[in-house]
């Protein structure tokens, strides 16, 4: 029970105060925290602030990202050219039914992709974040 009540709170995780607060009692009641519990709270948090940009897929690998927009999602397209000169030559946009956008994160620096759970982890937030500007 203690475990399922756990994973409930892991999941509602909305905000990055929520995170950092679940760490905290997850260190204060067993220790320290294994990586891969880490990267659960991680998850969560991306998962909600995908929520919050109204992306409702992310797909892909560590060389070529997708973040397929819900088709309604209310975005000021005016800030659109800022979002993308912001990541250069890595983050591009495609209108469609529902419009997504596709971030390599090797452009322009061949052989260097990202090995670290975490590190990728945060990147996708960071972008999820990022895109979630132009919603109005």
């Amino acid at each position: 029970m203690q475990k399922l009540d756990i994973y409930k709170r892991i999941a509602g995780i909305d905000t990055v105060d929520e995170y950092e607060d679940m760490q905290d009692e997850l260190i204060d009641r067993f220790g320290d925290i294994p990586k891969v519990t880490e990267h659960l709270l991680l998850v969560s948090l991306l998962k909600s602030a995908a929520h919050k940009a109204y992306i409702t897929e992310i797909t892909g690998n560590k060389n070529s990202l997708k973040f397929i927009m819900y088709n309604k999602a209310p975005v000021d397209t005016n800030k659109l050219n800022s979002l993308l000169s912001k990541h250069r030559n890595k983050l591009k946009f495609t209108a469609d039914i529902n419009p997504y956008f596709t971030y390599m994160p090797n452009a322009g620096t061949p052989n260097k992709a990202i090995s670290d759970t975490k590190v990728f982890i945060e990147l996708l937030t960071d972008i999820v974040n990022d895109i979630g500007e132009l919603t109005v």
